[in-house]
């Protein structure tokens, strides 16, 4: 118990540690909290920044989500003590007590988290993500999907519960958190109620992609479940029949 909580503090006072502010202070930058969309993150840094200072913020992001995790790992925490300590970075990149509760959406941090609890979950993330991404060049709809899918896919391949409830918690954390910082990223050009008319009409579009995909997903995984429960009977009546026969031949008296 005493190393759990340890971990835990541990992990929040990690995902504290504000990546993008440290670089831009060190790389004579303004407050990422004060340019742009006004979060601390490495999209943000990237606009005024330059690719450096943002892959240097993604990278310090990813780490303090991950290492946290396997930390714990190597220190023999039991399941529900590697969600909480994850779940605790998580949070503290959210809401740093250094800086002041002001943290940033939390996705490079949540895929440190989720690499560290499930690899092949965070590997079928990065995929969905890349595949959107590359291919029809939206961003934000390949982060929301990739958001959208990953529970999916921590039921699908059988994760512990407690990693599947932790994983939803930062999706669903992390996707509000986007949506509520996106209202700024307009609000320099258009004003504070046009940006967020066009903000809203935005999330519309990207709510009916998203039912859509989840949809297509939901139809996809219906149809297979269905297969099973038909093949299930099938394959019993068939390995019944197998049996009956084979004890009728046993039954048969053997020739003198």
């Amino acid at each position: 118990m005493f190393m759990t909580v340890l971990f835990v503090v541990l992990g929040y006072l990690a995902g504290s540690i504000s990546t993008a502010i440290l670089v831009c202070r060190a790389m004579g930058l303004p407050d990422p909290r004060s340019e742009g969309s006004r979060n601390p993150g490495a999209t943000n840094v990237l606009r005024f920044g330059g690719k450096k200072a943002a892959a240097i913020t993604l990278a310090g992001d990813f780490i303090k989500g991950v290492l946290p995790v396997l930390l714990a790992q190597l220190a023999g925490l039991d399941e529900a003590g590697l969600a909480l300590t994850g779940l605790a970075a998580f949070l503290g990149h959210l809401y740093p007590v250094f800086f002041a509760f002001e943290g940033g959406k939390g996705v490079a941090t949540a895929f440190g988290v989720i690499l560290g609890l499930s690899w092949p979950v965070a590997l079928a993330a990065l995929v969905t993500w890349l595949a959107i991404a590359f291919g029809l060049r939206i961003s934000s709809l390949a982060a929301l999907t990739a958001a959208a899918l990953t529970p999916i896919y921590a039921t699908l391949l059988g994760v512990p519960w407690v990693y599947g409830v932790t994983i939803l918690v930062m999706v669903l954390l992390s996707v509000t958190n986007s949506v509520n910082m996106s209202v700024f990223e307009r609000q320099g050009e258009f004003g504070t109620m046009q940006a967020l008319g066009n903000r809203h009409r935005d999330i519309v579009r990207l709510i009916i992609v998203e039912c859509t995909i989840l949809g297509l997903v939901g139809a996809l995984l219906g149809a297979l479940l269905g297969m099973l429960l038909l093949a299930a009977p099938l394959y019993g009546l068939f390995v019944a029949g197998r049996a009956r026969a084979g004890f009728s031949r046993d039954r048969r008296p053997s020739p003198r």
